[in-house]
């Protein structure tokens, strides 16, 4: 079985923070515009420090090819 936990934006919220060390797993979501470089990977070392598996990161709303 596969369980999907969604949670508010990690820039927002300390939901995924105390979220991630019980999941098996993360997947990073980086909406468009929504952080600079230097947030996201703030954001992604602080993931890991709260011991998070972090798979990689997906680029949300990105122009068309």
């Amino acid at each position: 079985d596969i369980v999907l936990i969604d949670s508010p934006a990690c820039a927002i919220a300390p939901d995924a923070y105390m979220m991630a060390p019980a999941a098996d797993a993360v997947l990073y979501l980086i909406r468009k515009r929504q952080q600079d470089v230097v947030e996201q990977r703030s954001i992604i070392a602080r993931l890991k420090r709260f011991g998070a598996h972090l798979l990689g990161a997906v680029y949300n709303e990105s122009e068309k090819a």
